[in-house]
């Protein structure tokens, strides 16, 4: 009795080391919390915003007036270079749209898989003219920065002006763009069960090849309940002196990816036993298992689940 008291006490010892730390930018959702910039026009009247969120097939950008301004123009840059090597010129620009009547809110929504860098047409002596190509490469990676030039034609009554999405001027006027902020989003949650046969769940969706998952491993379970031994996602417990002293051993198969046994967490432990790692898509659904740390396969012994979420940048 006394002995499984120890034990006890020792467990809750254990789950009370969880405690907050910094993490990735984490959402449920971007469209309930987007990016917001301010849209000024004249150079310093604020007449709306310029909101931007993904959900990872599209980037949405939506113009927003207030105060009875309309929009009565609107023209769109997303890509992945930077327009200050390019021009200002918002005709350049690969979306736009004229409004008749005017709005007050307009949304882009544009393909990830379309968004492309851009240079400047060359003329028959080399030298950069003013028109924009695309280089022919679309598509976006968790690595590529997303340049965003967000320019509109208001009007308030009898007052028309230019207007640009507040950011870092580029070009020769108050031109401006900002970069796109990404934000990981959860996709799906894994619950690994240590008391089952096979110890392993998979996620319900198949991986792109080569895209960027974010993922976090979290939770404590008991690989050896009858002296109390526990893991986390990559350390277990090991008794030095039972049941009065131990440490935590950096272990990594004992717990792993099955699409990528090699992928780590890294070897520094967390008392809150959260841990993140980058997991490039091979295709397939993502499955994740417990390898029993006393004896392969021995489920019986155990206790507890191990929680994994699946990230998408967006």
């Amino acid at each position: 009795m006394k002995k499984q008291l120890i034990i006890g006490i020792f467990l809750m010892l254990v789950l009370a080391t969880l405690s907050i730390t910094r993490t990735p930018t984490l959402k449920a959702s971007m469209e309930n919390d987007p990016q917001v910039v301010t849209l000024y026009a004249g150079q310093n009247i604020a007449v709306g915003t310029v909101s931007v969120w993904g959900d990872g097939t599209y980037i949405h950008v939506t113009y927003q007036t207030t105060d009875d301004w309309v929009l009565t123009v609107t023209h769109l840059y997303v890509g992945k270079t930077n327009p200050s090597s390019l021009t200002s010129a918002p005709g350049q620009f690969p979306d736009s749209a004229i409004h008749n009547p005017p709005v007050t809110s307009y949304t882009y929504s544009i393909a990830c898989s379309a968004i492309d860098g851009y240079h400047l047409k060359s003329n028959n002596n080399g030298h950069p003219t003013g028109q924009w190509l695309a280089n022919g490469n679309p598509g976006v990676t968790y690595t590529d920065d997303i340049y965003i030039a967000g320019q509109a034609e208001v009007q308030h009554q009898n007052q028309k002006e230019g207007a640009w999405g507040n950011g870092i001027n580029f070009g020769n006027d108050w031109a401006m763009y900002f970069t796109y902020e990404k934000t990981w989003i959860l996709l799906d949650t894994l619950v690994i069960n240590s008391q089952l046969n096979d110890h392993t769940d998979t996620s319900n969706f198949n991986s792109k090849s080569g895209e960027t998952y974010l993922i976090k491993a979290n939770g404590l379970y008991c690989y050896y309940i009858w002296d109390g031994r526990v893991a986390d996602p990559e350390f277990v417990w090991i008794w030095d002196n039972y049941p009065y002293d131990g440490h935590w051993a950096y272990e990594h198969t004992h717990f792993y990816c099955i699409n990528d046994p090699s992928l780590d967490f890294g070897n520094a432990y967390h008392d809150n036993h959260t841990y993140y790692a980058y997991f490039t898509g091979d295709g397939n659904a993502i499955t994740y298992t417990i390898m029993d740390a006393n004896y392969p396969q021995a489920w019986y012994d155990n206790v507890g689940t191990l929680t994994v979420e699946i990230y998408g940048w967006v």
